[in-house]
C-alpha cells in the first residue's frame, strides 16, 4: 500500500505505531474524501476543515496547496478507479504530523439508493463523540463498533426525548411541506463538509432552510442521510417508522444533481438507476 507520510510517499501496511501513538490513541483529526474515476471529491474543503480544526499551534504548519499537491500524486500513485481517500493529522512532541492512504470502497449498491435504508435508533444523554463531538477526531471506535452490532444500516443517535442529532457516520436532514430541516449542531454535532454544501445549494436553489428538533418518528416527508462516500440516501425506516421513498420529491432530485455537478461527491451508479426510475 503506498502512504502519504508527512508529505512523503513511502509503501507500507501502516503508519508507524511509535510514530503515531496519539494518533493510534484518537487523540488526532480526521477527513474521508471519496475517490471515484482517478478523481478525489470536494477535496480542498475537506482539507480547509481539517486545518480549521488543527490547534493554533499547529494550524501554521499545515500547508494546504503542498497537501493537495501529494494527494494527487497518491491518487495517480494508486491503480484504484474507486476508493476513499482518508487524511489524518495529529500532534506528536509539539510537531504536527501527517498521513494519508487510499482504501477500497464499495459504495451502496443500486438497490439501497433505490429502496433506502433502515436505522435503528439509541437514545443517549449526550452525543456519540461528546465532548468533542463537533470536531472530526480518531476516536470513532466505541461508534464504529455500535454501527456493526445494529440490524440496520446504521445508528441513529437521539437524545432521551427522541430528538435527531445524525447517525454513526452521516448527517441527518429531511424535506416538509418543501422546507429542508436538519438537526441545529449547536456546538455538539460534526457539522459535515456535504451538510454545509447541501444547505448553500439549497439555498441558492429557493429552497426554505431551517434547523429544527424534531423525534425520529416525525422527520417529515423524506429524510435521508449524507455524507461524502454515499452522497444521499433515502431512509424508508427508523425503527418502527416507516417513510415512502418510492418516488423521491422533484426537489430532493434537484437538490442532489446540483450537489452531484459541483463535484460535492460522485455519481456511483448510472443516472436513470441513481434516481430510482
Amino acid at each position: 500500500m503506498t502512504l502519504l507520510v508527512d508529505g512523503e510517499l513511502r509503501e507500507g501496511r501502516s503508519v508507524d505505531v511509535r510514530a503515531g501513538a496519539n494518533l493510534w490513541r484518537g487523540q488526532g483529526w480526521f477527513e474521508t474524501i471519496a475517490v471515484n474515476g482517478g478523481e478525489a471529491y470536494n477535496v480542498e474543503r475537506h482539507l480547509e476543515r481539517l486545518r480549521n480544526t488543527l490547534p493554533e499551534s499547529v494550524r501554521q504548519d499545515f500547508s494546504l496547496n503542498r497537501t493537495l499537491e501529494r494527494l494527487a500524486e497518491l491518487v495517480v500513485e494508486d491503480p484504484r478507479t474507486r476508493g476513499s481517500l482518508k487524511v489524518v493529522a495529529w500532534e506528536q512532541s509539539d510537531d504536527l504530523r501527517t498521513a494519508a492512504w487510499l482504501k477500497d470502497y464499495e459504495p451502496p449498491s443500486r438497490e439501497t439508493y433505490r429502496r433506502g435504508v433502515p436505522l435503528d435508533v439509541q437514545l443517549r444523554s449526550h452525543p456519540p463523540r461528546w465532548p468533542l463531538a463537533d470536531e472530526k477526531r480518531t476516536s470513532y471506535a466505541s461508534v464504529m463498533a455500535e454501527r456493526e452490532a445494529c440490524d440496520g444500516w446504521d445508528v441513529l443517535y437521539c437524545d432521551l426525548d427522541g430528538r435527531v442529532w445524525e447517525t454513526g457516520i452521516a448527517n441527518v436532514l429531511w424535506l416538509d411541506g418543501g422546507t429542508l430541516h436538519y438537526p441545529p449542531a449547536d456546538g455538539h454535532l460534526l457539522g459535515g463538509t456535504v451538510m454545509d454544501a447541501t444547505l448553500k445549494a439549497a439555498a441558492s436553489l429557493g429552497f426554505t432552510v431551517e434547523a429544527c428538533s424534531e423525534c425520529w418518528d416525525q422527520l417529515g416527508e423524506f429524510p435521508w442521510i449524507t455524507n461524502s462516500l454515499v452522497g444521499m440516501v433515502p431512509v424508508r425506516r427508523i425503527a418502527e417508522t416507516s417513510y415512502e421513498v418510492d418516488s423521491p420529491p422533484r426537489r430532493w432530485v434537484e437538490l442532489r444533481d446540483e450537489l452531484l455537478s459541483d463535484r460535492v461527491f460522485p455519481r456511483w451508479h448510472d443516472r436513470e438507476l441513481f434516481d430510482g426510475s
